[in-house]
């Protein structure tokens, strides 16, 4: 870790240190955060209420509430008399005449919303008289003081002697009209309006009239209140029953100021006409319907429980369902207040509730937002520092000297003196150092590092790695080829790499060369990501950049990010070493519930016809081992609670492999680091899970078998050999025999003697050899026998044999002494002998086999009757890229494998006599 990383690496840490200490002291004081959230929305949006903020909101909403009507009824309190203007400075022709007929038909009320000028004293004595009928007064602005004042009666009438009310404009707001007055103040008095002096003649005392403004009630539109033309009045072609016990409004259109008014149903029936406007603020008062607000009480009480249950549901509901609750209770409210304006004449505080509901939302997941932000900021850096302590590999792309890792992995792989690696100046066509190894630039024979001159240019052209014919580096005391490689990598030179190797290391030119040229293209590759890499992040990193991308500032996930990416890598490598490990494996946690499965696993579930992810533990231990459910839980009660490994062989059924059952305990050792988690997740057990592996024992078995194979056949000569020494000592105790005679066969016995002591030993020896060692080391060798893996090959290849139809000549003794070689590896380079000696046969050729058994070795002779080949092209048949069949390339480590069992393997050919095949093996007894 260079001291950049170490700075980074402290910085983290002092900021997580830092921030944890905030967020304890922020927990602290937001202990009560609901409640001071609570009162603070509730006591802002009650003020604002009551200084009428809201108003103009509320009343847009009730303006569209009001056109939306399911059901039009017409009234039954008023009935209205439209009359032309034309009509206003007529006599008793025709205002005596319409009132003598409506008071005819048992009227309730006559309301004029004007007083006729050119009438006869009968036509006010008969209004007077009735007392059903009531006068509006007009009123105009008065110059002098700004109020209003009344317009003078007519001469011939005293204001004592007529009912009346001040006829007023009503009152807008926004533009909209649907405010009426219940009394006015004109001439410094306040007088009744038509509509409350109407309205109080009808209810009487009794009822509690509004006296200043009231909301006109335009429920059912202009259909509710019923209309008749004066001239059906006159003509007195009137039904009883629509006038009888009603008020009659008797008007005409267009004395006022305004003469039509928009109001919150114009949408729907178009602009009211002033008469229209008077009928429906009196059928308001008629019929007590004039829309109330709630009282204040019940209003801070509607906002309090909107809001504490915003409160509540905000911080259950996850964000996308609590916006979609939200806006369906926003719905009801108004669906709530649609049903209380229509049927109770009430009006909601449609915003106050509307703002107690979002600005709650708003807040609550603000702050939520917040928390978690704080919060996850904390656990970003503390998991980054904690991810940090751990020991990772530091990644290509970061370390700060990658050749020095390229050279370590060339060096592991191949067997190379000197390295030298050189990279392009930027912008020139000189080259320099940039690591090297047993050697330096200055080991260059050619001065000038021009990479447009040769041998640079050449190895471009080509483009692969290129075998000098001049000296390059100074020669040194052994034998070297020198090779150059162009690093190249989308038409783009990084650099060249330089490298010699000696004669004597190179085993194979062509596999040589292979795989120097994918070191190349893949060092090629990697380095050229890298520095795309290095310029992704100088941009990431310049901080105007970000600035200008609203990215500037501290951002902790980004610390995490190369953290998690890290550990995501190492989980896979893990998960890919744990799908590739030899054994049959599958993790259980303690519930029998299964979390991986890997592939070995997997291939012997198909074989066993088992799904792993569908059965419990129990079920898999019962599948596997033939046993019943009771011996298997006993073994799980072993494993978990006395938390030890359990170990069983078994044999599944449809496999010919042979298996041991390790049941192992993932113990927990590291509890601190679950100190911090919630209960919930907490790790109440001793242990993580339970991880069953089917190690595969068959090769095992085997050498076990090689083992007793040995035993027996030291046996067998021990006997021999004991046998040959009782018959000595019988001779011997022959008193006929002469001493001279004797001392040859007590030499016998002692040569006897020795040998067994021998046979001892070598046999103690090889009994010595741990197992383990010659499962994992395929080079290790064994006295075996040599005659099975001789007819295993026969046997691998007798298709092969009968369709080129060759004739096997075989030449073995009955019983072979055993050999030192590997089981496995013996019959494999017996088998590709065999192949190789089919293919240069051709059609009904002969193979002979032909074993001896020699003191010290015994001797495979393996030859056919084919063309042959001279000697010279032999080695180039073997070492060429014709031999497709990837068991005859296996031959170039045959030689290897036979030198490592201390035997000889020799392939010769002549032209004419075929080809020939020797192997050479120790013997063993």
């Amino acid at each position: 870790m260079n001291f950049g990383e170490i700075l980074d690496h402290l910085y983290c840490r002092l900021l997580f240190l830092y921030m944890t200490q905030m967020t304890q002291l922020k927990d602290r004081s937001r202990k009560f955060s609901a409640i001071v959230i609570g009162i603070s929305l509730v006591l802002i949006i009650c003020l604002a209420s009551f200084i009428g903020a809201f108003q103009s909101l509320n009343g847009m909403i009730y303006d569209g509430l009001m056109g939306v009507n399911i059901k039009n009824s017409s009234s039954e309190q008023i009935m209205i008399v439209e009359a032309d203007n034309s009509l206003l400075h007529k006599g008793d022709e025709v205002w005596l005449t319409a009132l003598q007929h409506i008071l005819s038909y048992g009227v309730r009320q006559v309301v004029f919303t004007f007083v006729p000028e050119q009438v006869s004293d009968e036509f006010y004595q008969l209004a007077k008289d009735s007392k059903k009928v009531i006068f509006g007064r007009q009123v105009i602005n008065n110059a002098d003081d700004g109020g209003l004042k009344l317009i003078p009666l007519p001469q011939n009438i005293s204001a004592t002697d007529l009912v009346f009310g001040v006829v007023k404009s009503s009152g807008h707001e926004k533009g909209v009209f649907k405010y009426q007055f219940g009394q006015i103040e004109a001439e410094n008095k306040v007088f009744p309006s038509l509509e409350y002096a109407a309205a109080q003649q009808v209810l009487g005392e009794s009822v509690q009239l509004p006296a200043g403004q009231y909301l006109i009630n335009f429920i059912g539109g202009t259909a509710r209140l019923p209309k008749l033309n004066i001239h059906r009045v006159l003509s007195n072609g009137l039904i009883e029953e629509l006038l009888k016990g009603r008020t009659v409004l008797v008007g005409i259109n267009d004395l006022e100021t305004i003469a039509e008014f928009y109001t919150p149903i114009s949408d729907k029936d178009g602009l009211i006409s002033d008469l229209m406007m008077h009928g429906f603020a009196l059928d308001t008062l008629l019929s007590e319907r004039q829309i109330e607000s709630f009282p204040q009480s019940l209003v801070v009480l509607f906002i309090f429980l909107v809001t504490v249950g915003s409160l509540f549901f905000s911080q259950w509901l996850a964000l996308q369902l609590s916006v979609i609750a939200s806006l369906v209770v926003s719905l009801i409210y108004l669906f709530l207040g649609w049903l209380a304006l229509h049927f109770f004449s009430l009006l909601l505080p449609y915003i106050e509730l509307f703002l107690a509901q979002w600005l709650t939302f708003i807040i609550v997941w603000r702050f939520k937002i917040i928390t978690e932000q704080r919060a996850l900021d904390g656990m970003l850096l503390g998991l980054s520092v904690k991810l940090q302590e751990r020991v990772f590999p530091i990644s290509f792309y970061r370390t700060e000297d990658p050749w020095t890792q390229l050279i370590t992995m060339i060096n592991q792989t191949l067997n190379l003196n000197r390295i030298l690696f050189l990279e392009r100046v930027e912008d020139d066509h000189r080259l320099h150092e940039i690591k090297a190894l047993h050697c330096s630039i200055d080991d260059i024979v050619e001065m000038r590092r021009d990479y447009e001159r040769t041998p640079y240019s050449t190895a471009i052209s080509e483009n692969k790695v290129l075998l000098l014919d001049r000296p390059y580096l100074n020669k040194v005391d052994v034998e070297e080829l020198q090779y150059l490689a162009p690093l190249i990598f989308a038409g783009e030179v990084l650099g060249f790499w330089a490298f010699t190797i000696e004669s004597d290391n190179m085993r194979s030119k062509i596999k040589f060369d292979t795989l120097t040229y994918d070191f190349m293209q893949q060092i090629s590759e990697i380095l050229y990501y890298r520095q795309e890499w290095q310029r992704q992040m100088q941009i990431e990193q310049n901080r105007l950049w970000s600035y200008l991308r609203i990215e500037g500032g501290e951002a902790p996930y980004r610390a995490l990010n190369k953290s998690v990416l890290l550990m995501e890598k190492r989980i896979s490598i893990l998960r890919e070493v744990f799908d590739n490990m030899s054994t049959c494996s599958i993790l259980y946690d303690l519930f029998g519930n299964v979390l991986l499965v890997n592939n070995n696993m997997t291939k012997l579930a198909q074989i066993l016809d088992i799904r792993p992810y569908s059965i419990t533990m129990l079920d898999f231990i019962v599948a596997v081992t033939d046993y019943d459910a009771n011996k298997a839980r006993k073994l799980l009660q072993h494993t978990i609670f006395d938390e030890e490994v359990t170990a069983i062989p078994i044999k599944p059924r449809m496999s010919k492999q042979s298996y041991m059952l390790f049941i192992r305990p993932l113990k927990t050792h590291e509890q601190e680091q679950y100190e911090e988690q919630i209960i919930d997740e907490a790790n109440v057990f001793a242990m993580r899970g339970v991880l069953c592996e089917l190690a595969d024992i068959s090769e095992l078995k085997q050498l076990w078998g090689l083992k007793e194979q040995m035993l027996e056949r030291f046996g067998f000569q021990l006997r021999n050999q004991m046998a040959s020494m009782f018959l000595a000592l019988s001779m011997l105790q022959d008193e006929t025999l002469l001493s001279e005679d004797k001392q040859p066969m007590m030499d016998d016995i002692q040569n006897k003697i020795n040998e067994t002591l021998d046979t001892l030993k070598l046999a103690n020896e090889q009994n010595s050899i741990e197992v383990e060692y010659l499962t994992h080391n395929k080079l290790a060798c064994y006295p075996i026998d040599g005659l099975k893996p001789l007819d295993d090959a026969l046997s691998f290849l007798q298709e092969q044999i009968a369709t080129l139809a060759i004739t096997v000549h075989k030449h073995v003794p009955m019983l072979l002494c055993l050999v030192f070689a590997g089981p496995y590896e013996l019959g494999l380079i017996l088998r590709l002998a065999l192949t190789v000696l089919l293919e240069e046969s051709g059609q009904k050729g002969n193979i002979w086999l032909e074993i001896e058994a020699k003191e010290a070795a015994v001797y495979y002779r393996l030859y056919n009757d084919g063309a042959g080949m001279p000697q010279e092209n032999l080695e180039k048949f073997f070492d060429s890229e014709s031999l497709s069949s990837e068991e005859i390339t296996k031959l170039h480590n045959a030689k290897e494998c036979v030198q490592q069992w201390g035997g000889l393997l020799t392939i010769s050919s002549e032209v004419g006599k075929g080809l020939r095949v020797e192997l050479k093996l120790r013997r063993f007894l």
